[in-house]
């Protein structure tokens, strides 16, 4: 028999253990529609799936439909040059249904959309998501309204939707529920976005979960000046003992709830949680603002028929113009650690708004010497008491200024840096 070397062997066995480097055709759309399709809806028409539609940069006035397609469609300049309009007529930009995580949308500016007409409303004005688990990347929504999700909404009515939306800005989108978004039952994943500016007529100013099953994450996000006509400024949780939130490393600034009158002592100006378990842990929650004529109403955190095991802990919450936390109903957990400081009408709630009195025995009251807050910077300096115990209280694990370190303006990219 013939000897085979064993360079040979050992560049045989190389080569099987390499991935396939094997990928579907990449369909390129320009807007002149000399493409390889006319149109970015007759490319994913065409395309089979695990091919890529590559839009070129331009403003395409469509409403696209992927269906059971797994696509990447991504732009190849970025969401600043490449811009989906929906034209304001009554359809969402994008709809998606019946797909996994290996179908990717990324690098659009989404605008004009009017929402998917289901029933007597029209909701996801940027995207509608029907059983579908795509990953939504670097985008930016704007300007888009719709009834349910301004600028996406997520549905799915066997509540295993696992969308990954991350790294995406919503801006100045409107809706009744949820004018960023509004996410259903399933394992969603809301990562380093930006929501800003965002405006609903009732609940979930950012984002609005309607969590009768399943695990949401919302981490490393940043709400900066969102509203609620009702509750949940940024975040409004409606949950069961079915539903699980972890809300965590989130930066909440000047985020407002309305409340449906004077009476209502839970609007919750950074959030409304409310019959949900999880933990909602080392958030920065600062300038949230209740108007209402109660004694508390939550400018931070409005908490609302919560089970024992909701763990709060490791939180700034900060010169809210209205109380700290506001408790309704039947509380039954524990208060963690958290750092409280300049908060109107006390850290903790009281009269209708009344939390449980041993909450206050282990908090801490100081100020977290924030590094720039006049400039957007809500780092904490190196003699901040958030950073001296054994876990690190806020978004921030490390120092963003030292001690007599004069503020200086902040660009976004410096902000996002500090993120991570």
């Amino acid at each position: 028999m013939k000897r085979v070397k064993f360079a040979a062997i050992l560049s045989a066995l190389v080569l099987c253990s390499l991935p396939s480097t094997a990928s579907g055709r990449t369909w390129s759309i320009t807007s002149d529609g000399t493409g390889d399709a006319a149109t970015i809806q007759a490319g994913i028409d065409s395309a089979s799936s695990g091919d890529t539609v590559l839009v070129e940069a331009g403003t395409y006035f469509e409403n696209l439909s992927i269906v059971g397609k797994e696509l990447l469609l991504t732009s190849r300049d970025g969401a600043s040059a490449t811009i989906l309009d929906g034209g304001s007529v009554q359809e969402t930009v994008v709809f998606l249904m019946g797909l996994s995580r290996s179908t990717v949308v990324e690098g659009f500016t989404m605008t004009g959309g009017q929402g998917h007409i289901r029933g007597s409303g029209r909701d996801g004005g940027g995207i509608f998501m029907q059983e579908a688990s795509p990953v939504i990347r670097r985008n930016v929504f704007t300007a888009n309204s719709s009834r349910y999700g301004g600028g996406i909404y997520s549905t799915s009515m066997s509540g295993s939707a696992a969308p990954l939306i991350e790294m995406n800005t919503f801006e100045g989108n409107v809706s009744d529920l949820g004018a960023g978004l509004l996410v259903g039952p399933g394992t969603p994943e809301i990562r380093e976005n930006i929501f800003r500016n965002n405006n609903c007529r009732f609940d979930g100013g950012a984002v609005y979960f309607a969590l009768n099953s399943g695990f949401a994450t919302v981490e490393h996000n940043q709400f900066w000046s969102n509203s609620a006509g009702d509750h949940g400024g940024a975040i409004d949780v409606y949950g069961t003992n079915a539903s699980e939130v972890l809300i965590a490393w989130n930066l909440f600034v000047d985020n407002d709830a309305g409340g449906t009158g004077t009476g209502d002592t839970g609007a919750g100006g950074g959030m409304h949680l409310s019959n949900v378990h999880g933990s909602i842990i080392n958030n920065t929650i600062v300038e949230g603002d209740v108007p209402l004529e109660v004694a508390c109403s939550g400018g931070g955190i409005s908490l609302e028929s919560i089970p024992p095991d909701l763990e709060i802990s490791r939180n700034i919450i900060a010169f809210n113009r209205d109380c700290g936390i506001a408790c309704r109903f039947s509380i039954q957990n524990t208060l963690g650690t958290n750092l409280f400081w300049m908060n109107e009408n006390g850290n903790l709630g009281s009269g209708l708004g009344t939390c449980p009195a041993e909450w206050s025995s282990n908090q801490i009251v100081a100020d977290p010497l924030f590094c720039g807050p006049g400039l957007g910077n809500y780092s904490v300096s190196i003699e901040s008491q958030a950073l001296t115990g054994s876990s690190a209280i806020g978004v921030w694990t490390s120092p963003g200024c030292g001690p007599g370190v004069a503020t200086r303006p902040s660009t976004w990219g410096s902000l996002k840096a500090l993120f991570r």
